[in-house]
């Protein structure tokens, strides 16, 4: 199952073979794509308000050979949001591999300061 979304970088949010991969800490494994770890939710979620899709249809689409294409009725805005340092459900701040290094740029921006 593949999710396309209007941008230009090519990103998308899809279903994978490789499941074990949620399991693991470090989950950069894609060229930008986000996995989707249950992608039939998130098809019964997105088709929700189409009566013409059908659990039973939903479920033969997807384990069908030739790929059909989905138009929405209705724009589902989708936010992706990259974070190195998050609070955790505890209170403490965690901190994470920079690996699209982004990092540095913000660090210049942030030393401009907010009048700049």
């Amino acid at each position: 199952v593949k999710f396309m979304l209007p941008n230009n970088l090519n990103i998308y949010l899809h279903d994978t073979n490789e499941k074990h991969l949620f399991k693991r800490t470090v989950r950069a494994f894609s060229h930008g794509c986000v996995r989707v770890a249950e992608p039939r939710k998130l098809a019964e979620w997105v088709l929700a308000g189409d009566t013409a899709w059908t659990l039973d249809r939903m479920r033969k689409a997807m384990k069908a050979e030739t790929p059909e294409l989905v138009k929405l009725s209705e724009h589902i805005p989708v936010l992706l949001v990259y974070h190195t340092a998050a609070v955790d459900e505890r209170g403490v701040v965690r901190s994470y591999k920079d690996v699209y290094e982004y990092d540095a740029e913000l660090a210049t921006l942030l030393a401009r300061g907010f009048g700049s």
